[in-house]
Formats: structure tokens, sequence, C-alpha cells
């Protein structure tokens, strides 16, 4: 748990982030993290989707849920007294999500339009090539939606084994900043948090890919009165100790 205190205004800021995303898919899966992000709005053990965002609407949070290349996470933001009920929330939708069927459907068909969309963007058809050509076996690779192939394969049981293993004690991480008592906050984060499983199994590191040897090139042609030339580098990782300064580069 990371704790940041900050009286200045009334407000208390919850991030619940987990190792996942893209990292964890592959071939078969691809899109599953961002399903199963999108998901946990619709519907818990205890609360419809409906129920899910009459809730926090009616207490003027705001919340986000999100799927990205190493982590994916819940974070809400809300007046100090409503502190508890924010924390409750987080902690319903990261133990009790149940991913139902019949959004499930709709989720997926809502991700095969946008796949769909993609390639009349020249720009996002372009960066999809691009990851491709960078990285032929790690999953960046892949793309954030998945494939038309992938997502229509993804079922209610793919998701919840897949959250099952991100949402464990041993592969999250809890931040809360704003205007707090500390000593409220450890009893709160107590009581909702502490029933959270941790496993044995860890998640294993997505392979690593092969040092580039030669340029890669690929050219395609598309029905359209533009065109775009993209060229891309190898990063450093996520854990060099040179990734800030290159962030801020």
């Amino acid at each position: 748990m990371l704790l940041s205190k900050d009286p200045s205004l009334p407000i208390v800021s919850i991030s619940l982030v987990f190792r996942g995303g893209l990292r964890l898919e592959n071939e078969g899966n691809n899109g599953i993290s961002r399903i199963a992000s999108l998901m946990l709005m619709d519907g818990t053990k205890t609360a419809s989707r409906k129920e899910i965002a009459q809730y926090y609407e009616s207490k003027g949070m705001r919340i986000n849920t999100y799927s990205a290349n190493n982590s994916m996470g819940i974070s809400i933001t809300c007046l100090k007294e409503y502190t508890d009920d924010a924390l409750r929330l987080a902690a319903d939708l990261c133990m009790n999500s149940v991913f139902p069927e019949k959004e499930l459907e709709r989720e997926k068909k809502e991700t095969v339009l946008e796949i769909e969309m993609q390639d009349n963007q020249v720009f996002n058809h372009g960066r999809r090539l691009l990851k491709r050509l960078l990285f032929k076996h790690h999953p960046y690779g892949l793309q954030e939606t998945g494939t038309r192939e992938s997502v229509k394969a993804i079922t209610r049981e793919d998701l919840l084994t897949f959250w099952k293993d991100v949402s464990s004690a041993d592969n999250m991480v809890l931040g809360i900043c704003g205007d707090y008592n500390i000593d409220e906050i450890s009893r709160l984060v107590e009581k909702y948090f502490s029933a959270i499983p941790s496993r044995s199994n860890k998640i294993p590191p997505p392979a690593k890919e092969a040092v580039m040897r030669r340029i890669r090139e690929k050219t395609v042609k598309v029905e359209k009165e533009q065109s775009l030339v993209l060229l891309g580098f190898r990063g450093i990782d996520v854990y060099s100790k040179d990734r800030y300064a290159v962030d801020v580069m």
C-alpha cells in the first residue's frame, strides 16, 4: 500500500493497480485484458451494472477501469466523506466481479466493431503494423483491442480464470492520495481488502524478444489518398535505470 497525504482539498483518490494487461496475453486470448477491465463495471455478486452506476453517481464519485501494456486497474476519486464507500466499491469490483454472459456478448460485439473500424484510420493501421514488426514474439506486438478471431473466442470462463490470477494480493498495489486520517484509512483497508487471497502460482514474465539483427521493412498499399511513413526503434525496458530520463525526453 502506498499513501500520500494532501489536505489541501477535501478529496481522496484511490488506485488499485495489478500487474497485467497486454504482457499477459497471447495470440489466442488477445484482447482479454481490455474486455476484463471494461466488464469490471458490468456487475458483481452484490450489484448489477445499473446499481453500480447509481451507487457512484449518487455520491459524485469519478471511477475508471483500464488495461495497458504492463498493468490494469481501478481508480476512484471522491470527496473525503465518501472514502469508506469508495474503498468498499473498489474491493467489490476486485473480488466479486461476475462478468455476466449477456454483458460479455455486448462488449465483444462493440470491440469487434471497433476493430473493423481501425483500418479506416491510416495512422492506427500503420501503428499496428509497426508494433508487429518490432515485436515478433513479445506480447507488445499484439493489439490492445485483440483481433476479431481472438475476441470472438473469449468466454466467460476465460475471463473468470484470467481475473482470478490477476487480482491476487501479491500481484497488486493499492495507492491512496488526498485528505484522510491515516488510522482510519488503515482500518478501512484492513476491513475491505484483507480477504483478497494470494496465489501460489506466480504470473510468469513474458518471453524476451530476440535482438534485432537487421532492418525490418513492410509496405502496405491501401485505398487512401494519403501516405504514411513510420520509423520505429526498440526502447529500454521498464526496469531500466534510464526509464524516467527517457520519459522526459
